[in-house]
């Protein structure tokens, strides 16, 4: 009794043992596979972070290169207008310039020519002289207007050019404001249904995780239970073993107490 006794308390104290580190071991794997999946989402979200930084930095450098060609463009064409106008104007300054010096060479020539030969037609070349003068104060005259016309023509066309120009700015900005407000709402709605995403995913990964913990725990079960039976069934083979023996022993002492009882009587 005491051999069983002791048998049963080792049976126990090994049982208790073994469930103590099974238990340790699936807590360590549990642990291990928690640390690998905060791992794998950890540098999934980074990765998804890189690639969102990346993109955003890409249509950044886009939107500026498109910004820079605009705004170029618009000083090139701006500085070929101005360019141009002040080329017409100095032509037409030159070419003033050069007609009045051959007027006056005219005249000159003119006067010094009705001098030298007609001495006599004074009053006459006074008075082509003076019709002449006129004429040339008529034609400076129109000259100058034409002039004042078409400064005032490129004042009002540098006029209307400039409002354009601050027209197409104001346009620019608004264009941009309002780009920046679709990319925001684009991006929140994008973070929005993102963040929706994770969570669905989260929770499938969780249901998975938890089929999975429970199939293993099952497995573990089951495993345990069929060692368990087989240490139990070992041992009761090896108790009914140990008890045939005892069995066969006591009959045999017994058999041999009898022959000797026989024996000694007879």
């Amino acid at each position: 009794r005491t051999y069983r006794k002791q048998q049963h308390l080792v049976l126990r104290l090994q049982a208790l043992r073994r469930g103590v580190l099974a238990r340790r071991l699936v807590e360590s794997r549990r642990d291990a596979a928690v640390s690998v999946q905060c791992a794998w989402r950890s540098l999934i979200a980074r990765r998804r972070v890189l690639a969102m930084r990346r993109a955003a930095i890409k249509l950044q450098r886009a939107w500026r290169g498109l910004c820079l060609r605009s705004r170029m463009d618009l000083e090139h064409r701006a500085a070929t207008r101005i360019q141009a106008v002040v080329r017409q104007r100095a032509a037409c300054v030159l070419v003033d310039a050069r007609r009045k010096a051959a007027r006056r060479i005219v005249a000159w020539l003119h006067k010094l020519r009705a001098e030298a030969r007609f001495k006599v037609v004074l009053e006459s070349t006074t008075l082509l002289a003076s019709w002449w003068r006129a004429q040339a104060q008529k034609r400076r005259h129109k000259r100058k207007l034409l002039a004042v016309a078409t400064i005032r023509q490129s004042w009002r066309r540098l006029k209307g050019r400039r409002q354009d120009a601050t027209r197409e700015a104001a346009a620019l900005v608004v264009q941009r404001v309002w780009r920046g407000v679709l990319h925001r709402v684009h991006e929140s709605r994008k973070v929005s249904a993102a963040i929706r995403i994770q969570k669905h995913a989260r929770r499938r990964l969780l249901v998975a995780l938890l089929a999975r913990k429970q199939l293993a725990a099952v497995q573990l079960q089951a495993i345990w239970r069929g060692f368990a039976a087989r240490q139990q069934y070992s041992k009761m083979q090896v108790l009914q073993a140990r008890l045939g023996r005892l069995v066969r022993c006591r009959s045999a002492r017994a058999q041999r107490l009898a022959m000797h009882a026989s024996a000694s009587r007879i």
